[in-house]
C-alpha cells in the first residue's frame, strides 16, 4: 500500500514541481540559471537529480507493477542518463529545440493511454521538466553581454522576471 501511494506521488510531483519552483515571487530559478551559466559544475546538478529521481521512480514502478514489460525503454533511458555529460547535452537540446519539446509533450500525453507505456510517459515527462532547469539562449546571451558589469546578477534576475510576466 505504501508503494502505491509513493507511485501516485510521482504524477502529482509533475504537476506541483513547476507550481512550486516557478513561483514568480521567488528568484529561485533565476539564481539557479545564473549558477548554471557561471559555474560549470552546477550544470551537472539537474541531470544528477533527474537520474536519482528516475531510479527511485522505476524501482517503485517495478514494485507496484512487477509483470509490466513497458518499463524496459525507461530503464534504457535511465542508463543513458547515467552518463552525465550526455544527459546534459540531451537536456540542453530539449530546452533549445521547440519542436522537440512539443513532440515529447505530445508523446507524454498519448503514451499513458497505450498499454504498458505509462512508465515511459512519466520518464519522458520528468526529462522534459528537468530540461527547464537549464537557461534559455536569450538568458545566456544576456549574461554574456552584461558579464563585465558590477550588478549583472540583479539585472539578470530582473530580466528573468520581466520575460516571465
Amino acid at each position: 500500500m505504501t508503494l502505491k501511494v509513493l507511485f501516485f506521488m510521482f504524477p502529482v510531483l509533475l504537476v506541483l514541481l513547476p507550481v512550486i519552483i516557478y513561483n514568480r515571487y521567488s528568484p529561485f530559478m533565476a539564481k539557479t540559471w545564473l549558477r548554471i551559466i557561471t559555474v560549470p559544475n552546477a550544470r551537472r546538478v539537474p541531470a544528477n537529480i533527474l537520474f536519482i529521481l528516475l531510479c527511485f521512480f522505476l524501482t517503485i514502478y517495478y514494485a507496484v507493477f512487477p509483470k509490466d514489460w513497458g518499463i524496459t525503454p525507461s530503464i534504457f533511458i535511465v542508463v543513458f542518463l547515467a552518463f552525465t555529460s550526455k544527459s546534459i547535452k540531451l537536456l540542453y537540446s530539449i530546452r533549445r529545440n521547440r519542436h522537440l519539446r512539443w513532440s515529447i509533450t505530445l508523446a507524454c500525453l498519448i503514451m499513458p493511454f497505450i498499454p504498458h507505456l505509462l512508465s515511459l510517459a512519466i520518464t519522458l515527462a520528468f526529462i522534459l521538466e528537468s530540461s527547464y532547469f537549464y537557461p534559455s539562449d536569450d538568458m545566456e546571451r544576456f549574461y554574456e553581454e552584461h558579464a563585465d558589469e558590477a550588478d549583472v546578477n540583479e539585472k539578470f534576475i530582473d530580466t528573468y522576471f520581466k520575460e516571465c510576466m
